[in-house]
């Protein structure tokens, strides 16, 4: 992996972490506040993309376009997933284990399509990350036991959440690097289709829509611009960096989400969480390096 990759991945992985803080901290989900977090996206890069077509000469291709809208719904089921995880669970352990369940998931998939191959790192980091994920799992069954409990499905909707992760990375791998989509351009298509596929929903409620935006419309902005600027770093590492590299690296956001969810939400549990989440960052550097 070069220096510049290293460093987009990096900084990839620093702004995820800020806007999942910030989407779990404002407590908005569902498909009117996807509406809404998507279509800052669109607007603001509509201008650099429709130039970038114009001047480039670019053409969208049937088999681009076809892996185009199938990255859409992958995407739009992860974000309405993520939503629903991060307004009934944790996001010290929501994150973590989705974090680290899509690099494995990557990583098996670039092994078994992409013919990449890993090293005995790559298998120690998988186990650590597996590591990582089971403490977090014995923590919530063990918590959700207590006497008033309730149940939290925060590990499965991470898992669920970290397979839409593992699959959309190759598969957006294969359009920046197969089929040569740009990066940006791939992100601005991905968050007006997403904004597209969500409107019927956000429409048929016009008194939500004002409501979610009088109260979100700060995290919807930012949130949605941090989105998009940490994808498409990421989307840049990955035109010349493996996938079973630079998806695990990414994953150092984990250790900063854990800190965010467990020091500044007070959700708790802090050694037991940031061990688990340090397990965890541990198996994806191994990984990424391996």
């Amino acid at each position: 992996m070069t220096a510049l990759a290293f460093a987009l991945v990096l900084t990839s992985a620093a702004l995820h972490a800020a806007w999942n803080f910030l989407v779990k901290r404002s407590g908005a989900s569902g498909p009117v506040f996807i509406w809404l977090f998507t279509l800052p996206s669109v607007v603001v890069l509509a201008p650099l993309a429709i130039w970038m077509i114009i001047t480039r000469h670019i053409t969208i291709g049937m088999e681009a376009a076809l892996f185009l809208a199938g990255s859409a719904v992958i995407h739009t089921i992860y974000f309405l997933l993520l939503s629903r995880g991060y307004r009934d669970g944790d996001l010290s352990i929501v994150y973590p284990i989705a974090r680290g369940t899509g690099p494995l998931l990557a990583g098996a998939l670039a092994i078994a399509i992409l013919k990449e191959r890993p090293s005995l790192s790559a298998i120690v980091g998988a186990f650590c990350i597996t590591a990582g994920a089971v403490l977090l799992a014995r923590e919530q069954r063990a918590a959700s036991r207590l006497p008033g409990s309730v149940r939290v499905r925060s590990v499965e909707y991470g898992l669920a959440i970290g397979v839409l992760i593992g699959v959309y990375t190759v598969w957006d791998k294969f359009l920046v690097g197969g089929l040569s989509v740009s990066p940006l351009i791939l992100e601005w298509v991905l968050s007006g289709s997403i904004c597209l596929l969500v409107t019927p929903s956000a429409l048929s409620n016009m008194p939500l829509v004002r409501d979610t935006w009088s109260k979100h419309s700060k995290v919807a902005v930012t949130g949605a611009l941090l989105s998009s600027a940490s994808y498409i770093a990421f989307l840049t590492a990955l035109i010349a960096a493996p996938v079973s590299r630079a998806a695990p690296l990414r994953e150092t956001s984990i250790l900063i989400g854990a800190l965010l969810g467990t020091r500044v939400l007070g959700e708790g549990k802090v050694r037991q969480r940031l061990a688990a989440a340090g397990a965890i960052s541990a198996g994806v550097i191994l990984v990424s390096f391996g």
